[in-house]
């Protein structure tokens, strides 16, 4: 046994009875969003007392902070994978670990759009939350910015404009997949809204932007015709 967060003691049981309320909790946010969040609704998803709640949780902001904190925190675990993936397979064009790590976000949007949705609603309500998600995005920036910075060593560009160019970047996947899966808007989501595929054009617009140049033929795919996208004369 353990001690737990709020002084009771941490027994298998009383773990088991903290995941099923996290269990419900991220239902409920998936379903409703942070905004919406009620403890009287997580209780009912979770089938116990609402006094149980307020055993482990001292209000709902803790609840849903820990649920999202691990939803970022697992999140950033399988981006962490992606890039320890580049490493043991360098890409000498540098578009696979692009595409990978713009995969993992996009299935992150498509399979998860209520949490996606109240990751921004309560990092706009709660500063603990808003400096958590705020420092893990600063953390992710820093490590793409680095990785350019390493890939163009030799180009004399000043290390605050790799850090620039990942955060602007990284904001413009970021708004797509918002816009595509959390809040649809309906002249983006006529076609096929397949996470790979829309991680694929994300990607060929990030690295056109980086590299000056198109990716590899062999990984345009159907967006091959982008490869003509260029100013004339």
């Amino acid at each position: 046994m353990s001690q737990g967060e709020n002084g009771t003691v941490a027994t298998s049981r009383g773990v088991r009875s903290r995941q099923r309320i996290k269990d419900a909790c991220r239902k409920v946010l998936e379903r409703d969003g942070y905004r919406a969040l009620r403890l009287v609704d997580v209780a009912q998803e979770a089938d116990v007392p609402i006094s149980l709640l307020y055993h482990y949780y001292p209000d709902l902001e803790s609840l849903a902070m820990e649920v999202l904190q691990e939803a970022v925190t697992d999140m950033m675990e399988q981006l962490r994978r992606s890039m320890t993936q580049e490493g043991r397979q360098r890409s000498p064009d540098g578009f696979d670990p692009l595409m990978r790590a713009t995969a993992v976000l996009a299935r992150q949007y498509a399979e998860r759009p209520g949490i996606m949705r109240s990751l921004l609603q309560l990092e706009d309500s709660e500063p603990r939350f808003a400096v958590f998600y705020q420092e893990v995005s600063a953390a992710w920036s820093r490590r793409v910015a680095a990785n350019t910075q390493r890939r163009f060593a030799d180009a004399g560009v000043d290390p605050a404009v790799h850090a620039a160019l990942a955060h602007t970047l990284g904001g413009m996947v970021d708004r797509a997949l918002f816009d595509l899966y959390v809040q649809p808007l309906p002249e983006l989501v006529e076609g096929e809204l397949d996470p790979d595929r829309i991680a694929r054009f994300l990607s060929i617009l990030w690295y056109r932007t980086v590299f000056l140049a198109n990716p590899p033929a062999d990984q345009m795919g159907e967006f091959a015709g982008m490869a003509d996208l260029k100013a004339q004369g």
